[in-house]
């Protein structure tokens, strides 16, 4: 529910990577608390240009992958998602 806020407020702005590094900072800033809270081992926030085409830019769309290990797994979950102009997509 937290990164779905965070993508929410990305609905309607342009993809560039200072919306991306927020994204990740955001994200990455809330997933921390989480993690010192004991809820999670570790995670990754990937959205940068090796998920991020310059055709997604000209679609105005934004693509993220977030994995992470949850506390006494030894799996890791990847959640890929996409923000677009109507709204935010869960792969």
């Amino acid at each position: 529910r937290i990164i779905v806020g965070i993508a929410r407020g990305l609905v309607f702005e342009n993809n560039t990577v200072e919306l991306r590094n927020q994204f990740v900072t955001d994200a990455n800033t809330q997933l921390g608390l989480i993690a010192s809270q004991a809820g999670l081992d570790s995670f990754n926030v990937i959205m940068n240009d090796s998920n991020n085409t310059a055709e997604d830019a000209n679609a105005n769309r934004l693509n993220g992958r977030i994995v992470v290990v949850p506390t006494n797994s030894v799996e890791m979950i990847g959640i890929d998602f996409f923000i677009l102009p109507s709204g935010v997509t869960f792969a």
